[in-house]
């Protein structure tokens, strides 16, 4: 492992088991050593269905997977503080527990992030994928 990590991947999670697991099998960094996931779960109703997917994705992963239970329900902009603070990576990347990586992306994006050590953010383009199956870039 790094001395220093270079992304935590903070997560805050509720009430989306399936929808999570599916975003971390899209997790596709060939660097593992670079990067952390942490993800926050908050309280929610199917919490053992969360915690039971991380167990499953942890026993299936190359990668640094840091899993953390609110005592209570925070809401969610307590509970994306709780997981920022869980982050030990030189960058955070904020994602939703329904979102998925692009196939073969972030290892340029971990190039791009070690090639430009001065910036104090970085924006990424997504799509969102509609049920109709419309697709809408945002960049």
């Amino acid at each position: 492992m790094a001395d220093t990590l270079l992304l935590s991947i903070c997560i805050p999670s509720y009430n989306r088991p399936e929808e999570l697991y599916r975003l971390l099998k899209s997790i596709d960094i060939k660097a593992s050593d670079k990067i952390e996931i942490v993800i926050c779960e908050d309280d929610a109703p199917r919490r053992t269905e969360v915690r039971e997917q991380i167990k499953r994705f942890k026993s299936e992963s190359k990668y640094k997977i840091c899993y953390h239970e609110n005592k209570e329900n925070c809401g969610y902009d307590k509970n994306l503080r709780q997981c920022i603070q869980q982050a030990s990576g030189k960058w955070i990347m904020l994602m939703g527990d329904d979102d998925l990586f692009v196939p073969d992306a972030m290892d340029d994006y971990l190039l791009f992030l070690e090639e430009h050590p001065q910036l104090g953010y970085v924006l990424r383009s997504y799509q969102a994928i509609h049920s109709v199956g419309h697709i809408e870039q945002f960049k």
